[in-house]
């Protein structure tokens, strides 16, 4: 089940509901993450730099359970990743609820090691999503990785961030392909780091994804120290998520 209201310390700050939770970084889930997601970036095998993915789906038990009874979906996000880390760590979650009307949701996160921002984002929910093909959409992306999804690999990977199934793990689990085929496809031969990653959603629902292969897609649109590149993920005809990464030399 989701984390329980005991997890978690709730508090105010002005008009704003603050949810906070510490999390542990454990060594052993984020090397099974790594592998689930096939991310064979050194700098998080080698050097053990957490990965901004791994953190970025971390949040999904708390997501989970701020918006499990408001019967809406996560159509957006983006977060930047402020200073690296090492694992094994704790780390705290912040998530501030800063709209919750008529059917949409507004959050800002922050991901703090000891008194040190290392990830902050914003996020939204809606009670609808716009289904929109893909089949135009791949057309302008190299399609560089391909995964046949089951319901093992989605327990497996619940397991790594410490959840159940949810909507935002849901979604979290298909962005996390995006850095991988990011170092598989142009970061072989530099040291890469994240920076940012935007992604708007275009799915809801478990069944949409079990037993379907998710396609990633990834277009470098600049190159430069710090390259910006499109990044599509499909399932079938359909887009699964739309946005954008910011990765490149460290």
């Amino acid at each position: 089940m989701l984390g329980s209201a005991e997890q978690f310390e709730v508090s105010f700050k002005g008009k704003m509901i603050v949810f906070e939770k510490k999390f542990q970084v454990e060594e052993e889930k984020v090397l099974k993450f790594l592998d689930l997601t096939k991310d064979f970036n050194p700098a998080h095998r080698k050097e053990r730099i957490t990965p901004g993915m791994y953190l970025i789906a971390s949040l999904s038990d708390l997501l989970g359970y701020i918006t499990q009874d408001k019967n809406t979906y996560l159509r957006e996000c983006e977060y930047t990743f402020t200073k690296p880390s090492l694992f094994p760590c704790e780390v705290k979650q912040e998530v501030y609820i800063t709209h919750d009307a008529n059917g949409e949701i507004s959050l800002d996160v922050y991901v703090q090691k000891d008194v040190e921002v290392i990830m902050k984002g914003k996020i939204k929910y809606s009670r609808e999503l716009i289904h929109q093909s893909a089949d135009e959409e791949k057309k302008d992306v190299e399609i560089v990785r391909k995964e046949k999804i089951s319901s093992e690999m989605l327990k497996e990977f619940y397991e790594s961030i410490k959840t159940t199934e949810n909507e935002a793990a849901m979604k979290n689990f298909l962005l996390s392909f995006v850095p991988g085929a990011l170092v598989d496809s142009f970061l072989k031969t530099e040291k890469g780091i994240y920076v940012k990653q935007q992604a708007s959603f275009y799915m809801v629902g478990l069944d949409s994804i079990l037993t379907k292969e998710i396609s990633i897609g990834i277009k470098r649109i600049n190159q430069k120290r710090i390259s910006k590149f499109r990044t599509l993920g499909t399932l079938g005809r359909c887009i699964a998520f739309d946005g954008y990464a910011l990765a490149g030399q460290e």
